[in-house]
């Protein structure tokens, strides 16, 4: 074994163990945010035999309330194989999020080792991207898992893609690529790019990034070499189809009602995101996107570098650095707010694949910094990853659970309806109703068409048993909101406990006949069905229940009473079956 393999197999221990250093202490961490519904309470990744059922559109809209605009299922496929393992353990998500955000950083080291044949800017971009400060949000958040699934699947199909392409590869007689004993790269290329595509939205840049690889490093048989990027490109189009026609997406965004207004907004997000990678400081789990039309500002000073002089420079000098510096901003497009992301304009976790071509540029930089001047270059080394894991250990202590999360997050970015919110959610789940209802006041005061908050105070005023106070804040956000079928149905459930069944009834029949997928709706209408003894119509709706949702254990509840007392013990028994095949304990 030469020192060369050695050295390399040291690279691979070092970014294995820098990894685990800089994220050990958020193995004990909680579940957050989205990961009670997306996991802990996530009957539905508890069988491998509905794996099958997340790739169905329905289920991303339904149960992880998609609305059209979010297709991951691979994500999910994830969940069911940790809960094999772990089971509401959540230590175990967090292991695994941690090691797939390792496995990224090795294959960034292998890809740049290839491509540059230099093993220190392998090792040094691998190093730069496994500490990054801004990657916490999608390695300690277990539901961003698929930004780690998407840069995966996205680095393989570019390196498999390059591998088709490269001089070794490449016979001399281009005209029948089919026969090329390595055409399984070129297969395998194509196969995960689709993979990225089902793990999150931001891999739609992977053609454009071949392109760009065309055009900056591989130049000889250029022609052959854009050919065969159509497949790609042909993917993607069936892909935006599948989003338009079949997940019915409208790629709906706010109204921003100038050309100018559009312009900061891009030039704020564009500049923000770049402050974040070069000083990753004040890092926030809800960042709000403050608007100006100061020319000066950071941001926008940033900005107007990046697009107006950083890119000339890089088309008309077209080399190595240069490539990865269009790898940066080019998988930056899907979060700058070209089309306004209205429900969350700014997020940190977006920075985790356009970050590879940060990590690649600054490796590479250092790298030759180092060659040319030695000391330089260890103390730029030193100092920098120094500065990011040291930064990166310090905001894992902000996760250690919801509240300090929340709080942390309210200090930061005090103007963030959302936080408030959420950290209102927090204290409702304690008992502690008076300061949700403090936080929910100072959220809607910042937003007062955050409909979130509306929902959650109504759900507060519910524990505490102000059923009017409930019912006026369910209609009030429903006015803001008429779409937000979780606040119908609430609404709903509290005409239920009032007496005012008539009205529950109209609105559950409005919700089933807008959402025919929402199996709450069918089970209130059950209720109420039950409550005013229309018997028959209460089974019909509680099977239905169970038809769109075969886990939810109420509804078997309701049922089993209902024959119960009619000592029905055929039904009674072939219910138990049907609950058994599903594992739910009546």
């Amino acid at each position: 074994m030469d020192n060369k393999r050695y050295t390399n197999i040291f690279y691979v221990i070092v970014i294995v163990i820098a990894g685990v250093l800089v994220y050990i202490n958020t193995v004990n961490k909680s579940f957050f945010w989205d990961d009670e519904v997306l996991i802990a309470n996530n009957v539905h990744i508890r069988s491998f035999s509905n794996i099958p059922y997340f790739f169905n559109p329905g289920y991303a809209n339904v149960y992880e309330q998609a609305g059209g605009e979010r297709y991951r299922p691979l994500r999910t496929v994830t969940f069911v194989f940790d809960y094999m393992f772990w089971k509401e353990n959540a230590a175990g998500y967090h292991i695994t999020n941690i090691t797939m955000h390792i496995i990224v950083a090795l294959i960034l080291f292998f890809m740049v080792k290839t491509m540059t044949k230099n093993n220190l800017a392998a090792f040094l971009s691998g190093l730069v991207f496994v500490l990054h400060p801004v990657h916490t949000e999608s390695v300690v958040y277990i539901k961003n898992r698929s930004d780690i699934l998407c840069a995966i699947f996205f680095i393989l199909s570019f390196m498999f893609y390059v591998k088709y392409i490269s001089k070794e590869g490449r016979p001399e007689k281009v005209g029948n690529p089919g026969l090329r004993k390595d055409v399984i790269y070129y297969a395998a290329s194509i196969f995960v790019f689709i993979l990225a595509l089902v793990s999150k939205e931001m891999a739609i840049t992977l053609p454009f990034i071949l392109a760009g690889y065309i055009i900056f490093l591989k130049r000889d048989n250029i022609k052959m070499n854009f050919i065969l990027t159509i497949p790609y490109f042909a993917v993607l189009a069936v892909y935006f189809g599948f989003r338009k026609f079949i997940m019915k997406s409208t790629y709906a965004s706010a109204d921003i009602s100038s050309i100018n207004d559009r312009i900061f907004v891009v030039l704020h997000t564009v500049g923000g995101y770049t402050k974040l990678l070069i000083l990753p400081l004040n890092l926030c789990a809800d960042r709000t996107l403050v608007i100006t039309r100061n020319l000066f500002s950071l941001e926008v000073i940033l900005a107007i570098l990046t697009l107006f002089i950083l890119i000339p420079f890089i088309i008309i000098k077209r080399n190595e650095l240069n490539f990865w510096l269009f790898f940066l901003l080019f998988t930056l497009i899907p979060a700058s707010n070209l089309v306004f992301l209205a429900g969350r304009p700014f997020a940190e976790q977006r920075l985790y694949l356009p970050s590879i071509g940060f990590s690649v540029f600054l490796g590479i930089l250092l790298a030759k910094i180092k060659n040319y001047k030695a000391v330089l270059g260890t103390v730029l080394s030193v100092i920098i990853l120094t500065a990011y894991s040291s930064a990166t250990i310090a905001r894992n202590f902000d996760w250690k659970n919801e509240e300090v999360l929340w709080e942390k997050t309210v200090k930061t970015n005090p103007v963030s309806a959302r936080a408030h919110h959420n950290l209102a959610v927090v204290y409702g789940k304690k008992g502690r109703y008076g300061e949700a209802i403090e936080q929910l006041n100072k959220s809607l005061q910042l937003d007062n068409k955050f409909f979130d908050s509306y929902n959650t105070l109504g759900w507060v005023y519910f524990k505490m048993k102000l059923y009017k106070e409930s019912i006026k804040t369910f209609e009030k956000g429903l006015e803001i909101a008429p779409a937000n079928y979780e606040m119908a149905a609430n609404l709903g459930g509290l005409y239920n406990i009032t007496g005012e069944y008539a009205k529950a009834e109209r609105l559950y029949k409005e919700i089933i006949r807008q959402y025919p997928w929402m199996y709450r709706s069918y089970y209130n209408l059950a209720v109420s069905y039950m409550v005013t003894n229309r018997k028959q119509e209460a089974i019909n709706y509680f099977y239905k229940t169970i038809e769109l949702n075969p886990y939810y254990k109420e509804a078997y509840g309701k049922l089993y009473e209902i024959y119960t007392k009619e000592n029905n013990t055929v039904e009674m028994e072939r219910l138990k079956q049907t609950a058994e095949k599903f594992k739910v304990n009546i």
